[in-house]
């Protein structure tokens, strides 16, 4: 016959839980506490080491431990085996020999190889220029100084001879380190500040310069026109080269129409236009002075 498999049990729901399920070490842990609680009132890890425990403080036998020198033999083999194992006194003779003419040759070898060397330090040991020992070459000392760094470097005749004349380049002022003094940080932007002025001093006068006369009358546009026209008109009059009133009465008319074509009256849009263009101006002259005057505190700053 087939054997019948284990009958399939639903545990959907808790109360088939313990259906088909193997508790007997949960049952065996139990039986173990009940037994503990019975015996002695409480489980066993509850208690202190003082209940479970007592420590014996009479003293004991005291065990003599002397072994007599004659006892050996009645601890050791028998006598037979004594005999099997004992060894020839020419194997022992052998025996004792080889490690002794061992130990001579290696102290012979280490004097051999150590008697004559000598250890000194190459970096402090003093070598002359001139070899000591005829055995050693000029150029083997020298190689030898010059790899130990004794052998001083040789200086070229052309070291100290100024090829340039250009000046040596200044080191910058302290005042312009990342952490200066208040001494220096205030001699700096003294410094600064009689540059500026100096600078300013120079723009003024060159202004003052260009700047015309008071003496000297303005110059407006019939006298611009008056002087353009010197050397046109025709003097070989019997006046005495005087201008006659017909040329006079015409450079009034052009003198007239031409103040009457500046004075005609502008529009809305086209002064609306000069307007803006003004603002313009103003607002970019505004800015390029900022942008000085920001670039100029950068400048002290650093």
């Amino acid at each position: 016959m087939n054997k019948t498999s284990a009958r399939k049990i639903s545990r959907r729901k808790k109360k088939y839980w313990r259906k088909g399920a193997n508790i007997s070490d949960v049952e065996t842990f139990l039986d173990d506490v009940r037994e503990q609680e019975r015996l002695h009132g409480c489980q066993l890890h509850l208690k202190k080491d003082e209940d479970l425990f007592e420590i014996d403080k009479t003293p004991g036998s005291t065990a003599d431990f002397s072994i007599k020198a004659n006892d050996f033999d009645s601890q050791t083999a028998s006598q037979s085996v004594k005999a099997r194992n004992r060894l020839s006194r020419k194997q022992l003779k052998k025996l004792q020999s080889v490690p002794v003419r061992r130990k001579k040759y290696r102290r012979k070898k280490s004097e051999i190889c150590f008697s004559k060397r000598t250890f000194y330090d190459i970096w402090e040991t003093p070598v002359s220029k001139n070899a000591e020992t005829p055995e050693l070459d000029d150029s083997l000392v020298e190689h030898y100084l010059r790899e130990t760094k004794k052998l001083p470097v040789k200086v070229p005749n052309t070291r100290n001879i100024i090829v340039s004349t250009c000046p040596h380049v200044e080191s910058p002022h302290e005042g312009t380190s990342y952490n200066p003094t208040e001494e220096a940080h205030q001699d700096l932007l003294i410094k600064a500040y009689e540059e500026e002025k100096t600078k300013l001093e120079a723009n003024v006068w060159a202004q003052n310069a260009m700047k015309v006369p008071k003496s000297e009358p303005m110059a407006t546009e019939e006298s611009r026109l008056k002087e353009m026209m010197q050397g046109l008109v025709d003097e070989s009059d019997a006046d005495g080269g005087g201008v006659s009133s017909d040329d006079e009465a015409s450079v009034e008319e052009k003198v007239q129409k031409r103040k009457a074509v500046c004075e005609k009256r502008k529009t809305v849009a086209q002064r609306k236009r000069k307007l803006n263009l003004k603002k313009a101006e103003q607002r970019k002259c505004f800015e390029k002075k900022k942008r000085m005057y920001e670039n100029e505190i950068h400048r002290l700053s650093f």
